[in-house]
């Protein structure tokens, strides 16, 4: 989420605020997805170098007008000044697909063990069956894992789209409107090119491989 003061009402009034976020990461792409949709860019802003984790101690300072950051920091910037300091101005929840959780897997190892991958697909699916069904079990064993309570489990998840197998290949459709990856992708790629870590955009359709998630939705009832 975007973080500003509350003398920040809208995205088009960071024009010459100081944003704290880290370059070429999920802040960066959200920040600049908001940018964008506003008819602004990073260079108008006043970028300060931050980690997420380290944005409610800038913001606590007063160093800056906005951060971008993710739980539980959104929260805990959000708990400052007795929570009349601080507020959302965007979050990822308002650009549904702009941040993603991928399956990369090396296309050599797709060519020598397709059954591998349809495996981890199925695995994830179980994986979400089993929280939707056993949401307590589920907590706790998320919770064990990322040295959380299960109450801040469950508080987290309620902020994450976890996408059923129907849902699962909306990012595979070919739309200038997120979530598809056609409308991501050039936001990430125009920041990857500006920062140098790419010399061009390369074709988004060439960037995902959406057989496996499609084969699954036509055979649904394949599913065990």
């Amino acid at each position: 989420a975007i973080i500003a003061t509350s003398a920040v009402r809208s995205v088009r009034d960071l024009k010459g605020s100081k944003v704290a976020f880290q370059a070429v990461s999920p802040s960066d792409f959200l920040l600049g997805y908001a940018l964008a949709r506003a008819g602004l860019s990073e260079k108008d802003v006043r970028p300060v170098n931050s980690t997420p984790e380290g944005v409610p101690g800038i913001m606590a300072s007063g160093a800056v007008d906005a951060g971008v950051t993710y739980e539980p920091s959104v929260s805990t910037t959000l708990r400052l000044g007795g929570g009349k300091q601080f507020h959302v101005l965007l979050s990822s929840r308002d650009a549904r697909g702009m941040i993603t959780d991928v399956l990369a897997v090396r296309a050599a190892t797709i060519a020598k063990d397709p059954v591998l991958v349809e495996g981890l697909i199925r695995g994830t699916l179980d994986g979400l069956a089993f929280m939707k069904a056993e949401p307590d079990r589920a907590a706790a064993v998320i919770a064990s894992t990322l040295g959380i309570t299960p109450g801040e489990v469950r508080a987290q998840l309620s902020n994450i789209e976890n996408p059923p197998l129907s849902r699962l290949d909306d990012v595979f459709r070919r739309s200038d409107e997120l979530p598809s990856f056609e409308a991501s992708g050039k936001v990430i790629g125009a920041i990857l090119e500006r920062e140098g870590q790419i010399r061009a955009l390369p074709p988004i359709d060439e960037t995902f491989d959406a057989r496996f998630v499609r084969a699954l939705q036509a055979n649904v009832g394949d599913l065990k």
